[in-house]
């Protein structure tokens, strides 16, 4: 549930949230300080969506965002802001373990 949140930075390789089921998972962004990009993933490793350069929530309830994939994920990488864009595509096929 933490996540990213009071952090002052990301490394450059990410975060990678394993998620307990494939769904429709939400991320979203209290007390971060910077943007990142999301990459959800399916069980097949498959990216089904990209939300890039994600803003963190302000304290205004009224500008907070809930970020959601598409379809269904198993995963959810979290990278710098704007470091998916130009290497990474909804339809790829990733490898990790």
């Amino acid at each position: 549930m933490k996540g990213l949140s009071g952090r002052n930075r990301l490394g450059r390789d990410g975060m990678l949230i394993v998620f307990p089921w494939e769904g429709k998972h939400s991320i979203w962004m209290p007390n971060m300080k910077f943007p990142i990009d999301i990459v959800f993933i399916s069980s097949g490793k498959k990216v089904v969506d990209i939300k890039h350069n994600a803003r963190p929530m302000s304290f205004n309830p009224k500008t907070w965002k809930i970020f959601r994939p598409r379809e269904g994920a198993s995963y959810a990488l979290e990278l710098p802001a704007n470091s998916a864009k130009g290497k990474l595509s909804v339809g790829d096929i990733l490898t990790f373990k």
